[in-house]
């Protein structure tokens, strides 16, 4: 049980950084000031020797981090002359003698001691004479009496010669409450060793990390890997406890923080930290701006729940039980490691925690089996969140993958795991606020994303994820929305980039305005100069914007980047398609490849390999490669490499065939733009203009405000029984504000229904948009009509002066 305890209270843990001449805490007390020097040992034992001793994960990283405290400003600046640090093999019985004999030699009246141990505690037996032991890494697994112990008898002596003798104020700080497969299991030992420590030292200000029937918990949700208890007790020792803003943390204070803290963050499974003492003593020192800087580090930081450990509870409970609980309790935990929570239905987690929370052998596992499930249920959706704030590269960026697809589960699963905690846990409320977040992450459109990413800010107003997923929601007539959502998760999160990469892409997309994108990339980059999500973006901008040269130098400074766990297969696909484009395809083939290497999984670089062999007229590889795409894909995926493949068969002449692939792809997406256009021109292209019409209306009614199809649908009808409906249904596509390519494409569908005046103006309009794929134009049926027209040789020359020769 982690306890401090007193001799005489000087001052635990002081955070002030104000000048001192004697090494040491800064005293709070002014009646008993330390005015000599401080002393330190600090015990941490996580490995032990023997392997009938249950290891544990974070004791000797708690020694650690209070070592490091002692060695800052704040705790006192001790050196290696006055703080003797034992961890694991280093802590053996006899080094840890010889370091309470360094103290009891060494101080004197008015110096400080601290002693910090953090390890197994036990008894052998149920007696008055044995309070119990602390296990040294040395000890053995039975016969304490044997060695590689101290006795608590004894080390109360040292502590009493100390603070009587020595006239040294103490400090002891233990953390012994651990269970296991100890000697003395069977009897509670480790909660009559936690019982008698806090009756061996009455009449001091005494800090227990839980009651003596219960067990400390731990977890890397606390520093990265430490107990919830000395966790939240350094960090209110700071100054988070400090209420009243008065600069010192008093008992009282501090009781406060721990209620409020560890008896939370612990729930479902119970504890509750016991202090006693004076509540109006002070405790420590606060030093503002140390405490500032605490604040702003947690102040971005997300609600983080996940699995803990009791500490060796697990082992000592699962060895009273029979092998078939055991058996199915193990299953349960490796149900929850694959993530089978509701499938299969006989060995699913659900399953396996309905059966076993019944079982009364496994009562004292059933708080942990319920947060660990909980934590289960909710862990990706944490690292989606961790990710989003740490560097925004998420895997749908990675790796392109539909957010539909990969977070389908989430709202189902976030569900469970606030129903598990109930609604009075602290976690429901950003567990409700998460599942709204990811159903607004599935749905199909904007509108409905919106709805639900409202929905996540009622339960969690501050939830900056929310915010910047609010900003692609709106619409070009919602501009001062769009800027309010970025500036509301700025200020919430003022480090982080997502926000400024976000209102770029909505300036780039739905404004038009490039010159606001590429400000607001700029202040990204000045946040943070090496985030590659930045660059990623940046090249993107300078795509949109037919900066090819900048483009490729952003993807190239993404594609080598060596940050730690960055795979990024998508930048090398984008990448390879800038090189395509540029009929670099040899170059683009390498990118290509190499986002295969770094994902063997990832799909969709068969097909830009199946483009580069296409174009280099490597068709048997093309359509293996496009086939390879075809059948990793699944729904909605199918459909660009079907498009492709449609692609494939149209350069080699089989319209039959390119159009059942179109066709296809449409049925697997009916929002995949290219393939519906792709099929809508080849059918008018091959003279089916009732089927392309019906193929249109069908297009114009799951997107109405695609411009294309508007103008495709009234460049039909005009040579049709309705061509007042086809004038409307152009001037509704022109309302949309057609590009360079919707518009080529009506200046090819109007020739095929012989408006041959209204298609050149078409054409023209496409070209000064910027429509330059000038050697696309010289072939094919697209622009078969159009080229026997002598306007063509005219544009041609006005705008690709360089290619067309007299």
């Amino acid at each position: 049980m982690k306890t401090i305890m007193f001799a005489a209270w000087g001052c635990l843990l002081s955070v002030s950084l104000f000048s001192q001449e004697t090494k040491g805490f800064t005293p709070v007390s002014k009646k008993n000031p330390v005015a000599g020097t401080t002393r330190a040992v600090v015990i941490g034992i996580s490995d032990y020797q023997d392997v009938g001793i249950p290891d544990l994960h974070f004791a000797d990283k708690d020694a650690e981090a209070f070592a490091n405290f002692l060695r800052s400003p704040a705790g006192g600046s001790l050196d290696q002359d006055h703080l003797q640090i034992l961890t694991n093999q280093n802590a053996t019985a006899g080094k840890v003698a010889a370091a309470l004999d360094w103290l009891l030699e060494q101080s004197k009246a008015g110096d400080q001691v601290i002693i910090y141990f953090s390890g197994h505690g036990d008894v052998e037996r149920k007696t008055i004479s044995q309070p119990g032991f602390l296990l040294c890494w040395d000890s053995p697994a039975k016969i304490y009496m044997g060695g590689g112990t101290f006795g608590l008898t004894y080390f109360q002596e040292i502590v009493t010669t100390l603070s009587v003798q020595n006239k040294a104020k103490v400090v002891v700080i233990t953390d012994a409450c651990h269970a296991g497969k100890l000697a003395g299991s069977q009897i509670g030992g480790a909660q009559i060793t936690g019982a008698n420590l806090s009756r061996q030292y009455a009449n001091e200000v005494k800090i227990l990390s839980c009651q003596p029937d219960e067990f400390s918990l731990e977890g890397v949700q606390w520093g990265g890997g430490r107990g919830v208890f000395s966790f939240h007790l350094v960090e209110g020792l700071f100054g988070m406890a400090d209420q009243n803003a008065d600069l010192t943390v008093t008992v009282g204070e501090i009781d406060r923080y721990l209620e409020e803290n560890v008896t939370t963050e612990a729930a479902p499974q119970s504890q509750s930290p016991i202090l006693l003492g004076n509540k109006a003593e002070r405790l420590a020192l606060v030093d503002a701006t140390i405490l500032s800087n605490l604040k702003k580090s947690k102040a971005a930081g997300q609600p983080y729940f996940t699995t803990t450990e009791s500490r060796g509870l697990e082992d000592e409970v699962l060895s009273k039980l029979d092998s078939g609980i055991v058996k199915k309790y193990l299953a349960f935990k490796l149900a929850l490691k694959e993530n089978k929570f509701f499938e299969p239905a006989d060995n699913c987690a659900e399953a396996l925690y309905a059966s076993l929370s019944t079982e009364p052998g496994l009562a004292p596992l059933h708080g942990f089996m319920k947060r660990n499930y909980a934590a289960a249920l909710q862990d990706g959706a944490q690292q989606v969140f961790n990710t989003m704030l740490k560097t925004g590269l998420t895997l749908d960026i990675l790796k392109g993958e539909r957010p539909e697809q990969l977070y389908r589960d989430y709202p189902v699963w976030l569900d469970r795991a606030a129903q598990l905690l109930g609604t009075k846990h602290y976690m429901y409320a950003p567990l409700q606020a998460r599942k709204a977040f990811f159903e607004g992450k599935i749905q199909p459109n904007r509108v409905e994303r919106r709805k639900y990413y409202y929905r996540a800010l009622h339960w969690q107003p501050d939830l900056p994820h929310a915010y910047v997923e609010l900003i692609p929601t709106c619409s070009k007539m919602e501009v001062d929305s769009a800027a309010f959502f970025a500036k509301m998760a700025m200020e919430i999160a003022p480090s982080w980039v997502v926000p400024y990469v976000q209102l770029s892409a909505f300036y780039s997309n739905r404004m038009r305005d490039t010159d606001k994108a590429d400000s607001l990339l700029k202040q990204a980059l000045s946040i943070d100069s090496n985030s590659i999500f930045v660059w990623y973006n940046m090249a993107g901008l300078y795509q949109r914007t037919g900066e090819d040269d900048k483009a490729e130098y952003w993807l190239k400074k993404t594609v080598s980047s060596t940050g730690e766990g960055v795979c990024f297969p998508c930048a090398h696909l984008k990448l390879g398609y800038l090189l395509l484009y540029s009929q670099r395809n040899y170059d683009a083939e390498h990118h290509f490849n190499m986002a295969l290497q770094l994902d063997s999984s990832f799909h969709m670089a068969y097909n830009g390999l199946g483009t580069v062999y296409r174009e280099t007229k490597r068709y048997e590889e093309a359509e293996k490669a496009y086939q390879k795409e075809i059948n990793a894909s699944t729904g909605k995926d199918k459909a660009p490499s079907l498009n492709e493949m449609g692609n494939l068969f149209n350069v080699m002449d089989q319209m039959d065939k390119a159009v059942e692939y179109y066709k296809q792809a449409t049925q697997a997406d009916s929002t995949h733009f290219n393939a519906q256009q792709n099929l809508i021109i080849s059918l008018i292209n091959m003279n089916k203009l009732g089927e392309a019409e019906e193929v249109l209306k069908k297009m114009a009614r799951i997107q109405p405000e695609a411009a294309v199809s508007w103008l495709l649908l009234g460049a039909i009808g005009l040579g049709g029984p309705d061509p007042e409906g086809a004038e409307a249904n152009i001037k509704k596509g022109m309302g949309y504000q057609p590009e360079s390519l919707d518009f080529y494409f009506f200046a090819c569908a109007l020739s095929r229904v012989n408006q041959i005046p209204r298609a050149i103006e078409a054409l023209e309009e496409s070209l000064k948009l910027g429509f330059d794929y000038y050697e696309q134009m010289q072939d094919g049926d697209d622009t078969e009509i159009l080229r026997a027209q002598p306007e063509w040789k005219v544009l041609m020359k006005k705008y690709f002066p360089e290619k067309v020769k007299d």
